[in-house]
């Protein structure tokens, strides 16, 4: 079946030129404890000559000197998680069994006692968000072994600026036309967005990939190409900026009304281009970052902007295709389907029956290059559109929990007692108000059907 469419400092070394009067230029490294000796041209020649022989790379070198007795030994920020850790390391291991939150104050306050977790050596604090903080580590905090801190001991943490972020909420493709307010972009330090909506028209999305790439970080190379990108096979409809409401350093969620700006539906899909235009750090679309200068964070997404939902069963016999309404979930009649290839010809078109079914025939499902099935689309009312590319991996039914009632060391499904009840909807969701039409089955330990027993339903 097919369905539709978040340690330690750092030691820089020091660069010295030596210049020499033939004109060339030397370079060494002075280097930090932690790096690691540097070979050198013409070892024993001119550089020994000016500062003796180097150093092999296994010399014993000095290292960061541990603290006396149980004291704050390193501290490092935790931000790999959806909420930053502040974590302390210790010269004694603690003890994970302790309360370690009773010894732990926060400036500015949180608001709420701070949630403090240990490991070995290391005190991680959460809660404090992106925003920098003091913690007092209080007198008498103890280690593993019985030692206490002797006197209050402050560490502050801060965070730098964090990169502006540009992404677009959840990972689909389908935009419900009829009760959606828009798509949601998610930022990170941006005030302003350079918005494009790029149209491509129905029979070139057999040479593209409706999907949703990952988005660009400030900095990154844009790989605005290929299969998902709408440069070569489509054009613009709408374009400009978007203010962003959030707070320094949160996520804050923009959404976009597509159907807003969209002056007419026409058959096709829609990519959405976002692009931070925040002050000196942003840039028009379209305008090249000027040399050395970051390129900055931005991100797309397809989007098939309809109320109707494809559902796509292949077997034995051909290709049965279901439309639904997005909307109610009820099935759509006389809506037009077309089995297209991938040169974007129609193998076949039909409309579907009362039912929202159509049929495709085995036949049209063996064709090879170039009159290979690519996708399935759908024609609606009011220049609705949507398409199901048969190219995505499908959903394995077997692997949906369907197997029913079974018991350890059987096959398959076995009656609990002298009456066996079996029990199915004719879908899967409703909506408050909706009739859900319930089957039963209703057999024996032979298999056979009971009649006249009384029931009842919970």
């Amino acid at each position: 079946m097919a369905g539709s469419f978040g340690r330690g400092a750092v030691i820089a070394g020091a660069a010295a030129l030596v210049a020499a009067f033939g004109g060339g230029f030397l370079t060494a490294k002075v280097m930090g404890p932690h790096a690691q000796a540097v070979s050198s041209p013409g070892e024993g020649g001119l550089l020994s000559a000016f500062f003796g022989k180097p150093r092999s790379a296994s010399a014993a070198r000095t290292g960061e000197k541990k603290p006396e007795g149980f004291a704050v030994w390193k501290t490092s920020l935790d931000t790999s998680g959806p909420e930053p850790l502040a974590c302390i390391q210790m010269t004694r291991p603690l003890d994970p069994s302790r309360s370690y939150g009773d010894f732990v104050l926060a400036s500015p306050d949180l608001g709420h006692a701070p949630a403090v977790s240990v490991k070995g050596d290391r005190l991680c604090i959460a809660g404090g968000g992106f925003s920098g903080h003091r913690f007092t580590l209080l007198k008498g905090l103890p280690a593993q072994g019985g030692e206490t801190l002797t006197a209050n001991a402050d560490v502050d943490f801060t965070f730098g600026e964090k990169p502006p972020y540009v992404g677009f909420a959840g990972d689909g493709v389908i935009l419900p036309r009829e009760e959606a307010d828009g798509v949601g972009i998610e930022t990170v330090n941006v005030s302003k967005l350079a918005i494009e909506v790029w149209r491509v028209r129905d029979r070139n999305l057999v040479r593209k990939e409706v999907a949703a790439p990952d988005p660009t970080a400030e900095g990154e190379y844009a790989d605005d190409y290929g299969d998902s990108s709408p440069d070569d096979e489509g054009r613009v409809v709408w374009k400009g900026d978007v203010a962003v409401k959030g707070a320094a350093g949160e996520r804050a969620t923009t959404i976009f009304p597509l159907g807003a700006v969209l002056k007419s539906l026409q058959p096709g899909a829609y990519v959405i281009k976002a692009k931070d235009a925040s002050g000196v750090r942003g840039l028009p679309l379209g305008k090249k970052p000027p040399e050395g200068d970051n390129t900055p964070a931005q991100a797309r997404r397809w989007i098939l902007f309809t109320d109707m939902a494809l559902s796509a069963y292949q077997g034995s016999d051909g290709l049965d295709v279901v439309v639904r309404s997005l909307k109610s979930a009820r099935t759509l009649g006389a809506v037009r389907v077309a089995l297209v290839a991938k040169n974007g010809e129609d193998l076949a078109t039909t409309t579907t029956d009362g039912q929202g079914h159509v049929h495709f025939a085995k036949a049209l499902l063996d064709g090879e290059n170039a009159s290979k099935p690519k996708m399935v689309m759908a024609y609606g009312a009011q220049a609705d559109f949507t398409a199901l590319d048969l190219d995505r991996s499908p959903v394995d039914l077997s692997s949906q929990g369907v197997g029913g009632r079974q018991t350890s060391g059987t096959g398959g499904r076995t009656a609990a007692s002298e009456v066996d009840g079996y029990l199915y909807a004719d879908r899967g969701i409703y909506r408050p108000g909706e009739t859900v039409h319930l089957v039963g089955l209703v057999r024996d330990r032979l298999a056979k059907a009971v009649t006249n027993r009384k029931g009842a339903l919970v």
